[in-house]
């Protein structure tokens, strides 16, 4: 169904894997290519907590194109710096919910 498509992204990422380490996962080279330029570390998750004020894990996820894993470290590292909070309700899917708290 979507053929054309694979192909023309296969062809794509072969000219991109030259620019990455031998061995990135193709969807890290994609998501890296596809991102604002916003990496997705503790200052660069502050920066978008700072600027929506209420978001989920899922909202990071999306925003930066990574697994919850690659999240779970700037959250800790934002929430022990206490730039972050917790909220108690976590969203419908069941993603924690946090508030920016760094006056």
């Amino acid at each position: 169904m979507h053929d054309a498509e694979r192909k023309q992204i296969q062809t794509i990422l072969k000219t991109l894997r030259k620019n990455f380490p031998k061995g990135t996962p193709d969807l890290e080279i994609l998501s890296a290519v596809l991102s604002d330029g916003d990496e997705c570390n503790p200052d660069g998750v502050a920066r978008f907590a700072r600027s929506v004020k209420r978001f989920t894990t899922a909202d990071v996820m999306n925003h930066f194109q990574v697994g919850k894993y690659k999240v779970a470290g700037s959250l800790a590292a934002l929430t022990r710096a206490g730039k972050i909070e917790r909220v108690e309700s976590s969203d419908p899917s069941g993603y924690s919910s946090y508030r920016w708290a760094d006056a």
